[in-house]
């Protein structure tokens, strides 16, 4: 387990606290994740010459997002990295973590949605049949 302060955050199997015993009001969430989900511009792109992601995916081209373009519709999914005390260097930072909530809730609302249709389709098919 990882701790921050003596809050555990992770662990090296790459697990995250979750346990209800952490946390309070508990609700269903009311996001449309669908519509934040459709809001993520996913583009290709290649990481620029000299930053460590370029030397991790040696040099090929990946699939991703754009943390400015996120922190527009989603701001809580990013946060600034400043770099050392004077050099005026900031960096977006993407939570990717906190991004699969929306994804599973968007998941869930597209199913939904699928059995809904697939239910108007099968009635279709038996007055069909019936007549």
């Amino acid at each position: 387990v990882v701790y921050n302060f003596g809050v555990p955050i992770g662990s090296a199997t790459g697990g995250f606290p979750s346990d209800i015993k952490m946390k309070d009001s508990v609700v269903p969430t009311v996001i449309c994740g669908m519509d934040a989900v459709d809001a993520w511009e996913v583009v290709d792109h290649f990481w620029k010459a000299g930053t460590p992601q370029r030397k991790r995916n040696r040099g090929r081209k990946v699939v991703g997002f754009i943390a400015n373009q996120i922190q527009k519709v989603q701001p809580g999914l990013v946060t600034v990295n400043r770099g050392p005390e004077g050099d005026g260097d900031e960096t977006l930072m993407l939570n990717k973590i906190d991004m699969i909530p929306y994804m599973a809730k968007a998941q869930q609302e597209a199913h939904a949605k699928i059995r809904a249709l697939q239910a108007q389709v099968d009635a279709l098919i038996a007055q069909l049949a019936a007549a």
